[in-house]
């Protein structure tokens, strides 16, 4: 006897506002299930609390009784749909990526602000974080992740009105 495995269907990739959330359903009860967060239940809400603007990848293994496993893998993206002043925006260009661990992030915005540094794994776990950066009117960040695996990650800063995310490499 060959046991089936499980159908694991997240949806669509989905934007929304900051404010709103999605609630997540990995489907077949009564099986085991480990989200990219940590969380073993059946489903999951996901907001931008602790997050931010930007796209959190999200992904879930479903495992039956029987032990077969499956996976699906879904990206929310959430925006900053206030309309606060540009003046509050922040720029962002990072070089070298491509780069073996030590980048270089060129900040800026037209008015002082602290921001937060967040690093997130493609599994939406994460992985560095630093807080109380300031950002003026120009000004570079040397960002050491020499410690993380070679892979692909989500950066995001994060003003209190304004955030920005890119894909960060690195290529060890």
């Amino acid at each position: 006897n060959f046991a089936t495995l499980p159908e694991v269907n997240l949806g669509q990739d989905t934007v929304f506002c900051g404010g709103g959330s999605i609630t997540l359903d990995a489907g077949n009860q009564g099986s085991t299930y480990l989200w990219s967060n940590g969380a073993t239940t059946q489903t999951i809400m996901v907001d931008s609390t602790g997050f931010g603007y930007g796209v959190l990848p999200v992904s879930v293994v479903v495992t039956t009784g029987y032990g077969c496993a499956n996976s699906a893998e879904v990206s929310v993206e959430f925006k900053d749909c206030t309309s606060i002043d540009e003046k509050e925006a922040i720029s962002l260009n990072i070089y070298p990526n491509p780069g073996n661990g030590i980048f270089n992030l060129e900040l800026s915005s037209l008015v002082n602000q602290k921001v937060a540094i967040k690093i997130f794994n493609l599994n939406g776990a994460l992985v560095y974080e630093e807080s109380d950066v300031t950002v003026s009117n120009t000004g570079i960040h040397r960002l050491n992740l020499s410690i993380l695996s070679t892979g692909v990650y989500q950066l995001n800063v994060i003003g209190k009105h304004a955030s920005v995310s890119d894909k960060l490499v690195i290529n060890k």
